[in-house]
C-alpha cells in the first residue's frame, strides 16, 4: 500500500502546466479525486477534470507525464471496504503479501488468511475472505519501508522534520529530487547502509545481493581484482570506474521499429492531401534508411523545417550545405543527442542560432512555425518534453544545467546501484565514477579508435582502459568548484571537453594525452581467460527423433524401446573426465563426457558409470572432473575444451587474432553490410 502510495506520487510530482510545477494543493485533489477512485488515470483524464474544476482552459498544456500514468493505487481500491471497516494497514500489507506468494492456491491463500486474522484478533466473514482471494497481485516493490518512513530531514520551506513518502505529500519534490544534495536523504541513506554489522565474508555478502544470479559471478570476480590490486598496493585505489551500459537492441531492430513507430503515427493523417505523398514515400523507404538521423527526423516532423515550417525536398535532404540536424538544448552545455533534443533545420537558421538557448523570439512568435509545433504534439509526432523544449522562454539556470550534468556520470539503474554501493562499503574512502557508455563511444568516434568485436575479444579491455580515461576527464572537470558558472557563461563546453586541458586527468599540449592513450589502445598483450565450468540447464535437446535415426537414442519413457519408439538425442555435457582404461590388451586413455542425465550415477558411483555408460574395460579414473572451457596445450598451441560432437571432442582456440588496425577495420565495414542481409 505504501509503495503503490510512494509511486503515485513520485509521478505526480513532475506534473506541470504551461511548463510550471503544479501547487501543492492541487497535487493533493488529483490524488484524492482520481487516483483514490479510478485504478488507470489518463492524461485526457485528468485535463478532463482540470477544465471541469476550473483549474486550466482547454488550451493549456499538460506535460511531465505519459498518456496514460503507469501507477495506481489499485490496491487500496481493492480494499477499500476492508480498510475502512478494520483500518489496520500493516494486515492488508500482509493479505497482498500472501496473495503474491500462494495466489495459484486458493485452498492454500484461504488457510493462511484465516491464520492471519487470528494474529490481528480481527475476524474477516467469508465473503471478505472470497474477495481477498479474487485479486491478482505479482512482483515486488525496489525500496524499503524504512527507507520510505524512517529515513528524516529537515524540510527547509516549513521547518519540519519529514520523511520521505510525507516530503513527497507536502512538496512536489520526486524521489531522485530528494536524492539530491538539496537534501541530506542520501547521506543518511548510505549512514544506515554502512552501520557496522556481523562481518561477512566477500561470497556471502554478493550471494544476498538482490540482483540476477547471471551477475553475481561477475560482481564477485571484479571485487576478487579490486582486492588483490589493493594488495599489491598496498592500498585501496582512489577511484572506480563503472561502465553503464546502454540499454538497446541491435542497430537493425531499431531501424525496424522507427518505421513501424512512423507507419502507426501517418494513420491518422494518410488520406490529408497535404500528406499523402509523404505517406507514400515513407511506404517506399527501405527500413534501414531510418538510420540516418535526418531521415527519420525529416518524416517525425512532417517534411517540414522545424524553424520555419517550411517544406524540406527530399531530393536535397542529404545536402549538408542546406540542412542541418541541430540540437535544441546546445551541445555545449547538455550531452542529449535524443531526439527530444533533434531537430531537422536549414543550415542558415541554425548558423543563426549558434549555442544559444532558448530559441529565438522570431522562431517562437512565428505563428506558422508554433501551429506546426503544436499539430505535431497533438498527433504525437513530438513529446511534450520537446513541445516544452521548444517553446521554453527562460534560459537554462545553474541549478538545471548542474542536474544535466550530473546525469553524465551518475547513474539510477538498480543493478548497478547495487555493485557502487558494494564497493562503497567494501572502499568507503574509494570515489566510485559512473561512466555512461555513450561518453566512451562518442571518444572514439572523435580520435578514430575504432572497435571490432568479430576480431577477437581484446575490445573488452580497451573499452574499460576507455572508461577510466573518458570518465576521469568528466568527473575531475565537472567536479571543479566553478564548471557550472564556466557552463553557463560560454567559457567552458561539453562538446569541446577533449580539447582543452583538464588538470589532472587531460593534457592536450603536443597532443600528449591522447598520444598516450592511441599507444596503449594498438597494444595486443592482453591476458584473455574463459570461464571454465560445468554445463547447466537442460538434460537432452527436447526434438523427438523417429526409430533408427542413431542407436544412442534416450527413450522417451523408462522401458519404452528406442528401436521401436525413437527417442530424445544430442545429450547435453555436464562435464568431462579423464580415463584409463583397456582396448584390445592395451591401455589407453581418454577423455570422456559425463552426461547432466545421469550425473549423480557417475558421482555416486564412477567406476560402475564407466563400465555401464562408457562401455570401457577395466576404468582407472585419472582426473575426477574436467570442466567446460578448460585451458589445454596441445603442441605448444592453447585451446579451451568446448564439448563434443558425436565421438569427437571438440575445442576451440585460445588464442587471440591479431591484425593490423587497417584489416580490422575493412572487417568492421563487412561486418555492419552484412547485418542488414
Amino acid at each position: 500500500l505504501l509503495y503503490s502510495e510512494f509511486m503515485v506520487l513520485n509521478e505526480l510530482n513532475n506534473l506541470r502546466i504551461n511548463s510550471e510545477k503544479i501547487s501543492v494543493e492541487l497535487k493533493n485533489k488529483i490524488f484524492n479525486d482520481l487516483f483514490c477512485k479510478y485504478k488507470k488515470v489518463t492524461k485526457k483524464r485528468l485535463k478532463d477534470y482540470l477544465i471541469t474544476k476550473g483549474y486550466i482552459g482547454k488550451d493549456d498544456v499538460i506535460s511531465g507525464i505519459d498518456v496514460e500514468l503507469k501507477s495506481s493505487l489499485a490496491s487500496h481500491i481493492d480494499f477499500k471496504d476492508i480498510l475502512t471497516k478494520y483500518n489496520n494497514y500493516d494486515m492488508v500489507d500482509e493479505i497482498i503479501n500472501y496473495i503474491v506468494i500462494f495466489g495459484d492456491d486458493k485452498n492454500i491463500l484461504k488457510s493462511k488468511l484465516t491464520k492471519l486474522t487470528k494474529k490481528y484478533n480481527i475476524t474477516l466473514t467469508e465473503k471478505e475472505i472470497n474477495h481477498c482471494c479474487s485479486f491478482k497481485y505479482s512482483g515486488w516493490g525496489r525500496l524499503s519501508k524504512k527507507l520510505l518512513t524512517d529515513i528524516t530531514d529537515v524540510n527547509k520551506d516549513t521547518g519540519e522534520v519529514l520523511n520521505i513518502i510525507n516530503m513527497m505529500k507536502n512538496t512536489n519534490y520526486n524521489f531522485m529530487e530528494l536524492l539530491s544534495k538539496k537534501f541530506n536523504f542520501e547521506q543518511k541513506i548510505n549512514e544506515e547502509n554502512s552501520i557496522k554489522k556481523e562481518p561477512k565474508s566477500l561470497l556471502q555478502t554478493v550471494n544476498e545481493l538482490y540482483v540476477s544470479p547471471k551477475i553475481k559471478r561477475p560482481i564477485y570476480q571484479s571485487l576478487l581484482i579490486i582486492k588483490e590490486l589493493t594488495k599489491v598496493q598496498k592500498q585501496p585505489p582512489k577511484k572506480i570506474f563503472i561502465e553503464v551500459a546502454r540499454e538497446k537492441g541491435t542497430e537493425k531492430q531499431r531501424t525496424n521499429s522507427r518505421k513501424t513507430k512512423l507507419l502507426a503515427l501517418y494513420e491518422s493523417i494518410k488520406n490529408n492531401d497535404e500528406y499523402k505523398y509523404l505517406y507514400e514515400s515513407l511506404q517506399n523507404t527501405d527500413s534501414k534508411e531510418f538510420d540516418k538521423y535526418k531521415i527519420y527526423l525529416y518524416y517525425l516532423q512532417l517534411g517540414k523545417c522545424m524553424y520555419s515550417a517550411e517544406p524540406i525536398p527530399l531530393e536535397y535532404l542529404m545536402d549538408n550545405n542546406l540542412y542541418d540536424r541541430d540540437h535544441i538544448y546546445p551541445q555545449s552545455k547538455i550531452k542529449d543527442d535524443s531526439f527530444n533534443n533533434l531537430v531537422l533545420v536549414k543550415r542558415t537558421l541554425n548558423a543563426k542560432k549558434s549555442n544559444e538557448y532558448p530559441l529565438k523570439e522570431e522562431v517562437q512568435n512565428n505563428q506558422k512555425v508554433f501551429k506546426h509545433w503544436k499539430l505535431l504534439k497533438e498527433k504525437g509526432f513530438i513529446s511534450e518534453e520537446k513541445f516544452k523544449r521548444l517553446t521554453r522562454k527562460t534560459e537554462l539556470t545553474e541549478e538545471e544545467l548542474n542536474v544535466f550534468v550530473e546525469r553524465q556520470l551518475v547513474e539510477t539503474r538498480q543493478a548497478t546501484k547495487v555493485v557502487g554501493n558494494l564497493l562503497k562499503q567494501f572502499y568507503p574512502d574509494t570515489e566510485i565514477v559512473y561512466v555512461k557508455a555513450n561518453l566512451v563511444s562518442e571518444f572514439r568516434k572523435k580520435f578514430d579508435l575504432m572497435k571490432c568485436r568479430e576480431v577477437n575479444d581484446y575490445h573488452h579491455a580497451k573499452d574499460a582502459y576507455l572508461n577510466i580515461v573518458v570518465g576521469n576527464v568528466f568527473n575531475t572537470e565537472f567536479n571543479e568548484k566553478y564548471f557550472i558558472k564556466r557552463l553557463k557563461s560560454n567559457e567552458a563546453s561539453l562538446e569541446k571537453m577533449f580539447q582543452y586541458p583538464v588538470e589532472g586527468a587531460w593534457i592536450v599540449d603536443n597532443n600528449k594525452s591522447i598520444t598516450i592513450v592511441k599507444n596503449t589502445m594498438f597494444k595486443n598483450n592482453i591476458l584473455f581467460t574463459r570461464y571454465s565450468d560445468t554445463g547447466r540447464g537442460g538434460l537432452f535437446n527436447q526434438t523427438i527423433y523417429p526409430k533408427g535415426k542413431n542407436d544412442d537414442l534416450l527413450p522417451l519413457k523408462n522401458g519404452l524401446d528406442t528401436k521401436k519408439y525413437g527417442g530424445y538425442d544430442s545429450k547435453y555435457t555436464a562435464y568431462f573426465i579423464a580415463v584409463e582404461s583397456t582396448v584390445k590388451n592395451k591401455i589407453v586413455r581418454s577423455i570422456n563426457p559425463i552426461y547432466m542425465y545421469n550425473r549423480n550415477f557417475y558421482e555416486e558411483n564412477p567406476i560402475e558409470y564407466c563400465k555401464q555408460v562408457l562401455k570401457l574395460e577395466n576404468p582407472k579414473i585419472l582426473v575426477k572432473k574436467i570442466k567446460l572451457n578448460t585451458l589445454f596445450s596441445l603442441d605448444g598451441l592453447h585451446l579451451h575444451l568446448s564439448g563434443r560432437s558425436n565421438d569427437n571432442i571438440t575445442f576451440k582456440s585460445a588464442m587471440q587474432l591479431i591484425l593490423s588496425y587497417k584489416d580490422e577495420k575493412y572487417i568492421k565495414y563487412l561486418a555492419k553490410y552484412t547485418t542488414y542481409d
